[in-house]
């Protein structure tokens, strides 16, 4: 009862496990049906088998086989029986080492054919219980031994078949070693603990070495070595081969008969509609009788439909079975998946050669979510203050979950949003969902406004202002960028065109609007002219001037009587309010023509002319 099997025939379900099976490495070869050699007989040879899985040192092991050791007595050197826990690809140490040299930790059983006097060997082929890789019967490695290998003979390389059996119990901690099914013997040895330093998994096999000498070691082991499988698994009615070994051993009686096609062959054929347990009595290759037994479980098809459900208007959902099985549905559909749109109740039967099974969903139909209604509150200047609040809710049965983008909840509130754009999605209890997008807008409450008076004229231009803004909690003003403190008069003495503007704010400046308007300011332009000069030398009026404001530039022309240009004058005026522009004290007494061009700050140009009378009085 060690490892799992099934072969049936017909239809089955489970795994199909195949026979305990072994590796072979190096100078070893597997010769079919069973039988194994170790080394062929070739100098300096060494091979190794192993069965492919591990075993647990905590339960017990007991094995028979047969094993050949040639038939020259100058044979060299035989084989040993190990424990170990490195691979089961590993080969150790050829020659007198017989292939167990270098394996630590380990545990072997040694059939010796060759005496080798380094390693204490007696003259007789031999059996020692030896360890950690060591063959010399002289070490603390030699647990028990050496004894003569068969107990009527000192030879065994003889050419026969001898039955060799190897037993460990880990109750009484007892390992032993029967020849020709003679106990020749025996060590009481913690294994896990003083060999294998507590860890109980090992690997176990064979090894063989030549040297200078040579000799065929050959061995068989029979497939199913370690016993019957502990559990089969198949379906009601289906024929199942209890494969218990290849090899006619002895008698074999199987109890209950009645489900077995023979009863007294080691691998019958079952037929069974309920799980059964199968205990076979036999006599091993030594005659001795032993009891194994076991199960064969029927199973029916695991078929699930999972839990019954309810059906969102408009949606289907697939169901998916096993692809290896045939369906029929309660709808007279014959595939998988099956494709469910509308309610109803749905039963599928499953078949697999003799297998079966069946199960039944019920669809039902699912509270359902039609529309939403909902109102929207604003951002109000840029605050996290915006909200949605759900009215109603049309559908057809709660409570329903309400979700915003990660925000979920069953209030029908949500509030303390950012302005921006979301998704709402309200969920039924079975799964239904409607969605719609909303807005939540930012508004800024805050306006800013003003009007001036006026807005143009002369320099220097008084304006008088007049807030018109709303909702706001501060304010100030800016003329052309600059910083004013707040006021309601604005006086402007240079002319130019100024722009005025308020900035508003609430809520610490995050909600704030700003409002503009241009002030033009004219600059002054006079220029006034007399019409008498008096050039008596009395310094009072003897020169020709005029008195200016707001002109850059002037050109002055003056004719006398007959049209005669007498004289000509181009000036640019400084800041001043006078300027001289004709000393008339060497012309005769008479009325003369001026022309005067000039150019304003405001880069305008523009002419006056007149007449100037000159007098001496």
């Amino acid at each position: 009862m060690k490892t799992n099997l099934l072969i049936a025939f017909g239809c089955f379900v489970s795994l199909f496990s195949s026979a305990q099976s072994y590796n072979v490495n190096g100078d070893a070869t597997d010769v079919g049906e069973n039988c194994y050699i170790l080394t062929p007989p070739l100098n300096f040879q060494s091979g190794s088998i192993w069965y492919n899985d591990q075993i647990d040192l905590n339960d017990p092991f007991d094995i028979q086989f047969t094993a050949n050791f040639d038939d020259s007595d100058a044979g060299a050197d035989g084989m040993v029986f190990v424990f170990q826990q490195v691979s089961n690809v590993v080969i150790g140490e050829d020659g007198g080492d017989i292939g167990f040299g270098g394996f630590q930790p380990s545990l072997g059983v040694e059939f010796d054919i060759y005496q080798n006097g380094n390693r204490s060997d007696p003259v007789f082929d031999h059996i020692a219980i030896i360890s950690d890789g060591s063959v010399d019967h002289n070490s603390d490695e030699n647990l028990a031994g050496p004894v003569q290998a068969s107990a009527s003979e000192p030879n065994i390389e003889d050419g026969e078949d001898h039955v060799v059996q190897i037993s460990w119990d880990p109750d009484s901690q007892l390992f032993s070693v029967r020849f020709d099914c003679e106990l020749r013997v025996e060590a009481d040895v913690d294994l896990v603990n003083d060999v294998f330093e507590g860890d109980p998994v090992v690997f176990w096999g064979f090894t063989g070495a030549t040297g200078g000498q040579v000799a065929e070691m050959r061995l068989c082991l029979d497939p199913y070595i370690l016993g019957l499988p502990e559990v089969y698994t198949t379906c009601p009615g289906d024929e199942v081969e209890i494969v218990f070994s290849e090899t006619e051993i002895g008698t074999y009686s199987w109890e209950p008969s009645e489900f077995l096609n023979d009863a007294t062959v080691p691998n019958p054929i079952a037929t069974v509609t309920d799980t059964t347990t199968f205990v076979l009595t036999y006599t091993d290759l030594c005659g001795a009788v032993q009891i194994d037994s076991t199960r064969i479980d029927v199973e029916y098809l695991d078929i699930n439909l999972g839990q019954d459900f309810n059906l969102c208007p408009g949606n289907s959902q697939d169901i998916s079975l096993p692809e290896s099985y045939e369906y029929v549905w309660s709808n007279g559909f014959d595939g998988n998946p099956i494709t469910i749109d509308e309610p109803d109740t749905y039963y599928v039967d499953a078949t697999f050669g003799n297998c079966f099974g069946s199960d039944t969903v019920v669809v039902g139909f699912a509270t359902d979510v039609i529309g939403v209604t909902f109102e929207v509150q604003p951002s109000i200047c840029g605050d996290s203050d915006g909200s949605l609040t759900i009215t109603d809710v049309q559908g057809t049965g709660g409570p329903y979950i309400f979700d915003i983008g990660g925000d979920t909840q069953s209030d029908s509130l949500f509030n303390g949003l950012d302005s921006g754009t979301y998704t709402l999605t309200a969920t039924s209890p079975d799964g239904c969902i409607f969605t719609e997008n909303f807005t939540i807008e930012n508004v800024l409450l805050v306006e800013a406004g003003f009007s001036a008076d006026p807005t143009s004229g002369l320099a220097p231009l008084v304006v008088d202002l007049t807030d018109l803004s709303s909702n706001r909690t501060d304010l100030f003003y800016l003329v052309n960028g600059s910083v004013l403190p707040n006021t309601e008069t604005l006086t402007f003495t240079e002319y130019g065109t100024f722009t005025v503007s308020q900035f508003v704010w609430n809520n610490d400046g995050a909600c704030n609007d700003t409002f503009s308007l241009d002030i033009i300011v004219e600059p002054v332009i006079e220029l006034m002219i007399p019409n008498v000069v008096t050039p008596n030398g009395d310094g009072k009026n003897d020169i020709f001037a005029v008195r200016i404001q707001g002109i850059r530039f002037l050109d002055v022309k003056i004719y006398n009587r007959w049209g005669n240009l007498i004289h000509e004058a181009s000036r640019t005026v400084e800041e001043s309010e006078y300027a001289e522009l004709w000393d008339p004290g060497d012309v005769s007494l008479g009325v003369y023509h001026y022309v005067i061009q000039s150019v304003g700050v405001d880069s305008k140009a523009f002419f006056k002319e007149g007449s100037i009378s000159v007098l001496r009085e």
